[in-house]
């Protein structure tokens, strides 16, 4: 069933598809492997300084692209307080926006969800169509995912960790995602949406509960074999577009 009045595809094929950082970088080693969030922002940040924001990244010199871009990842991290346990979403937004404006640029952010009650908030629960319609130029969309165990008995879906992904395109025809995740070999990773069944979404660490039918599963279409049974919740979505001051 097509998504809003959207057009039928669109894909950011000049996004790049960065992995966490590597042996360049100049992070601790558990910082590195919880940096899903910084990468996310870093490839849309490099696509962005392809596409007449070219600004926002530190002139290449005589470093190879590989090293360029290991060191947004890292500026990124930096400015967006990550730890060992991952990015906070305020620290994801602010560091975003500290980051650009200090590259020349304005940006104008909008975010959906419980985790973050800031400025940008404009609403709690994501849908297709508004992730959708933020992913089209000159906006664009990075998605805040938590990875659930679901007890179908207990009609239960429980929170064990965090993930972040740059959102590069969509099919609205098929009601798909196109993803870059850092966590993958492969770009795009072609995800379905699926509205959540009946049930509540909890986390191991507090007592709140939500409404599962609320919310969407990112289901991956063609899933790693023998990978963690995960179900992927979109939990919030940030959207963001730099422009010139």
């Amino acid at each position: 069933m097509k998504v809003g009045k959207l057009p039928y595809s669109i894909y950011k094929s000049k996004m790049p598809h960065l992995s966490l950082s590597g042996w360049l970088s100049t992070l601790p080693r558990s910082v590195q492997n919880s940096s899903c969030g910084p990468t996310a922002a870093a490839n849309i940040i490099y696509y962005l300084a392809k596409h007449n924001c070219c600004r926002l990244i530190s002139p290449q010199g005589d470093l190879t692209l590989t090293h360029v871009q290991t060191k947004l990842i890292d500026t990124l991290a930096r400015y967006m307080d990550t730890y060992k346990d991952g990015t906070g979403a305020s620290d994801m937004i602010h560091g975003l926006e500290n980051y650009v404006i200090n590259r020349g640029y304005n940006i104008s952010i909008k975010w959906v969800g419980k985790s973050y009650t800031g400025k940008y908030k404009c609403g709690s629960v994501p849908t297709p169509n508004w992730i959708m319609r933020k992913t089209m130029n000159p906006y664009n969309t990075i998605l805040w995912l938590g990875q659930y165990n679901h007890n179908e008995k207990k009609e239960l879906y429980t929170r064990s960790k965090g993930h972040a992904v740059a959102v590069a395109g969509f099919n609205s025809v098929y009601n798909e995602l196109l993803i870059h995740d850092s966590a993958r070999y492969k770009a795009p990773v072609t995800c379905e949406l699926y509205k959540l069944a009946q049930g509540r979404l909890t986390s191991k660490n507090t007592t709140k509960q939500s409404q599962a039918s609320d919310f969407h599963e990112l289901y991956e279409v063609y899933p790693y074999e023998h990978e963690e049974s995960y179900i992927n919740v979109i939990e919030g979505a940030l959207s963001f577009k730099v422009y010139p001051r």
